[in-house]
């Protein structure tokens, strides 16, 4: 119950801050794709003097943006979006100035119309992802919660708390460069075995809660769903649809389509809930 309230909380906070980023920007009209980091966590944006787009990630790793400069010069009245892993933003407005966005939620479709068939595939996908959720809801919570006690019931007698032990791994743990006696290998060994399992039931169990939460809470706001979600291709999701749509794809094809889509982005909230 607990996890699940936390899970329904954060969700609740990062949908609120994501609003509030779209309310700011609102007025702002963006280059049609997001320049993606989805390898590093960005700690700052930097435009320097000759024009180019300084990263710098959170190790203190520096990188220059190839494509900043073109769009740049063949998008002048634009602004620039960018994201990083943890879907925290950063814009670059056509004057050069680098706001940072945390919690995202910034996309470059928020003008495109969106038809009333859009907008009906939009509702069957949110149902079809309601009741999968509502089907997996109990069976989830049971394998987390029996896999909690599991790990419970196995937590070696060690100074090093849970997260230290799992964090090193099996490698480090039992090479020569940290070598262990036969009884701590021992009593360490059914641990990790039983955290890898609670980390996967916990990833399930949570991501469900993610899935019914959105599902029902969009439901009634499918056209702005249809504006802001980006594909895979970094363009809006009502583009894709409506295309689809006028190439006369059968309907169930394009529901299949648009229901994966969101279920992407739901997955990458679930890791953001979890790590942050």
């Amino acid at each position: 119950m607990a996890q699940n309230q936390l899970a329904n909380q954060k969700t609740r906070q990062l949908t609120q801050q994501q609003q509030l980023n779209r309310e700011e920007w609102k007025d702002t009209e963006f280059y049609p794709q997001i320049l993606q980091y989805d390898q590093i966590g960005i700690a700052s944006v930097t435009l320097e003097p000759d024009g180019s787009l300084q990263i710098t990630d959170t190790e203190g790793k520096t990188y220059k943006d190839a494509q900043f400069q073109t769009i740049q010069t063949t998008n002048p009245d634009k602004a620039v979006i960018i994201q990083d892993k943890s879907g925290d933003q950063w814009v670059v407005d056509k004057a050069g100035k680098v706001s940072k966005v945390p919690g995202g939620g910034l996309y470059p479709g928020l003008s495109i119309p969106v038809s009333d068939s859009v907008v009906r595939i939009v509702e069957k996908a949110l149902k079809n992802i309601q009741k999968s959720a509502e089907n997996q809801q109990d069976p989830a919570r049971k394998a987390f919660l029996q896999a909690r006690t599991m790990l419970t019931a196995n937590t070696p007698p060690t100074t090093l708390n849970q997260t230290e032990v799992a964090s090193l791994g099996f490698t480090e743990l039992f090479s020569a460069t940290a070598p262990m006696d036969p009884t701590e290998q021992g009593q360490l060994l059914p641990f990790l075995k039983h955290y890898d399992a609670y980390a996967t039931a916990e990833l399930t169990y949570v991501r469900t809660q993610v899935y019914l939460l959105i599902s029902k809470r969009h439901q009634g706001n499918e056209k702005l769903l249809a504006q802001t979600l980006l594909t895979s291709q970094d363009k809006p999701l009502t583009i894709h649809l409506q295309q689809q749509l006028d190439a006369h794809t059968p309907e169930s094809q394009i529901i299949a389509y648009c229901q994966q889509q969101i279920e992407q982005t739901l997955n990458r909230l679930t890791i953001q809930i979890l790590t942050h």
